[in-house]
């Protein structure tokens, strides 16, 4: 679920 919006800084935190 990362790979559809990698550019947000709350789901590149969280890296699951």
């Amino acid at each position: 679920m990362m790979k559809t919006f990698p550019q947000s800084p709350t789901l590149r935190r969280r890296r699951r």
